[in-house]
């Protein structure tokens, strides 16, 4: 217990020692942060033109590849397969779904499967 309290008074100490220093930073931050505001991260900003492509792209698909009327419905996976056949770059289905939620699209669970409702693949409803 002696080492604990003995290291907890060091860093007081040095805490205290450097007080002014680290103040000044903290305003110098604040003062930038007032005249230029948060800066958005590149990654973040790469992100979530990425995720813009991609609904972009899976909006695309449903107006070539879709048919949307209240009573079509397809499956996520469906959807998904026949999206990749199209050259859709979103890799797996649930994030295929996710860009269709982005898009507005609701999706419903049904017998275990995921279905998007008011979008049927064209070929199917020809059928």
């Amino acid at each position: 217990m002696q080492i604990a309290e003995r290291t907890k008074q060091k860093v007081r100490i040095s805490l205290r020692a450097e007080a002014a220093g680290i103040l000044a930073d903290l305003v110098r931050g604040c003062m930038e942060w007032q005249r230029e505001g948060l800066a958005v991260p590149a990654r973040l900003e790469q992100a979530t033109q990425e995720g813009r492509n991609e609904c972009d792209d899976a909006s695309q698909f449903i107006e070539e590849c879709c048919v949307k009327a209240v009573q079509a419905r397809a499956t996520v996976g469906a959807l998904h397969a026949a999206y990749r056949e199209w050259g859709g770059a979103i890799r797996t289905p649930k994030a295929f779904g996710q860009a269709l939620d982005a898009l507005g699209y609701a999706r419903v669970r049904l017998g275990g499967k995921y279905y998007v409702q008011s979008v049927g693949l064209a070929a199917q409803e020809g059928a």
